[in-house]
């Protein structure tokens, strides 16, 4: 039986929405992304010409010196839990390396893809450096930053869902967004989570680009999982500290705009999130706190906890490169 001639052009509009949605889809990440950004710059903008920049100086100089050390202390903190995901992603492989080795890749790399961006390329490059030299092969350097970002996401995705389902109040005066929904979006990223674990609990094997992928082990999965938690609240922390405590911010509703300002950073590739992240925490705590203050804090942070370690990894890697120049080469 032939289809009517209505049928016929309904199957013929679906073809051309189906086809358009195929050559929109492979760039529908990116739009999103640009739409994120665009929203941030406006809302940054709007920020921006609210401050009075002899305030924020002002606030910064009136930052209590055992507040600064607190961030300090909680600074190192996160970049201890960082080398967790290289120590992880390491057993993963069945790869062993010195300590002094493992630790020196995992700060600087850490260090340079905080503050660069890029953090799988960037970071990547450097531990290529580190780790090549000590018999690493590219693509073993490659598996392992493959590992590391699947650690990252998934780690920064629980912690999330925590501060969703703790911070829902907070988050719906600010965003809109009803507490119900929140908590719905919490609780099933919490079941996916443990569904993956599951996973890695089964051996569970699969294809991707056509590579054959091992889920690690259960323990393991776990692992990632802690490590995550361990570094982002350590550095969540280190931010925390240098707000006045005054002004009674709890810190799980503070944790969950937190680690939304650093996804949004990490989805848009935005270098260190400069800009995205600071608007997110002015925004979610304007109302709590004087924006300078807010700005004060955010500029101490991104001194300690960016540009401190990025000028002590860069310092560490010339230094590296200059014992090895004046190493003797090896008779032939």
């Amino acid at each position: 039986m032939s289809k009517s001639p209505a049928a016929s052009v309904e199957t013929s509009r679906k073809s051309r929405a189906r086809k358009v949605f195929d050559r929109v889809k492979p760039w529908l990440p990116a739009l999103i992304a640009v739409l994120l950004l665009v929203v941030a710059l406006f809302a940054l903008r709007e920020i921006a010409g609210e401050l009075d920049y002899r305030e924020v100086l002002a606030q910064v100089h009136a930052t209590p010196t055992s507040a600064l050390l607190l961030c300090l202390g909680f600074t190192l903190l996160s970049f201890v839990a960082l080398a967790g995901y290289d120590l992880s992603a390491l057993a993963y492989l069945r790869i062993r390396l010195p300590w002094h080795t493992v630790a020196q890749g995992a700060f600087a790399g850490y260090a340079v893809g905080n503050t660069v961006g890029m953090g799988a390329l960037s970071g990547g490059a450097v531990r290529l450096r580190v780790y090549g030299a000590a018999g690493m092969e590219p693509m073993q350097v490659a598996q392992l930053m493959g590992f590391i970002s699947a650690g990252f996401g998934l780690g920064i995705t629980f912690i999330g869902a925590i501060g969703l389902l703790w911070g829902a109040d907070r988050a719906e005066t600010v965003m809109g967004i009803p507490v119900w929904l929140m908590h719905g979006i919490g609780v099933f990223t919490l079941a996916f989570i443990s569904w993956v674990i599951w996973l890695c609990a089964k051996g569970r094997h699969f294809k991707l680009f056509g590579q054959e992928i091992t889920l690690p082990s259960m323990q393991l999965a776990l692992v990632q999982v802690a490590v995550s938690a361990l570094d982002l609240l350590f550095a969540a922390t280190a931010l925390w500290v240098l707000l006045p405590m005054s002004a009674e911010v709890s810190f799980m509703d503070f944790l969950a705009f937190y680690v939304i300002g650093v996804s949004l950073g990490v989805i848009l590739h935005i270098p260190g999130g400069v800009g995205i992240f600071e608007a997110m925490i002015i925004l979610a705590y304007g109302d709590s706190l004087p924006p300078a203050t807010l700005a004060g804090a955010l500029l101490l942070f991104r001194a300690t906890y960016y540009l401190l370690p990025l000028a002590l990894a860069i310092g560490l890697l010339l230094l590296r490169e200059m014992l090895n120049l004046a190493k003797p080469a090896l008779p032939r």
